[in-house]
């Protein structure tokens, strides 16, 4: 069946799916049609009727149908880690576990920058 998919540009393209493709095979084809330096499978966000889709269910579980539309959105992971290296001198190489313990200092080290308390 064939979706749309549309970007926060205001351009669209079309894909060919299955209905029990899963988001995460979606994504996969969204990289494979546009190319990985376009929409990176690790960085794309798919939305659909305002609900986040999570990588291990269907379209069908989603309810989307042929001829529906997807949005599509990347995030900013390289950020983040910039953020953690720079202000905790953390390596990008840490996992999340790690990493978690540090969070709350983040946080507080990322508003204080914002607010422009950090030189």
């Amino acid at each position: 069946m064939k979706i749309f998919v549309k970007t926060l540009k205001g351009t669209h393209f079309e894909i060919e799916v299955q209905p029990d493709d899963t988001v995460a095979d979606v994504k996969k084809n969204i990289e494979t049609v546009q190319g990985s330096h376009v929409y990176p499978v690790s960085q794309q966000m798919l939305i659909h009727q305002g609900k986040v889709l999570k990588d291990g269910t269907t379209l069908e579980e989603n309810k989307v149908a042929e001829n529906s539309f997807v949005v599509i959105m990347l995030t900013k992971v390289k950020i983040g880690i910039l953020l953690i290296e720079k202000l905790k001198g953390i390596s990008p190489e840490k996992t999340f576990k790690e990493l978690n313990s540090a969070r709350f200092d983040l946080i507080c080290s990322y508003v204080s920058l914002i607010l422009g308390c950090v030189s």
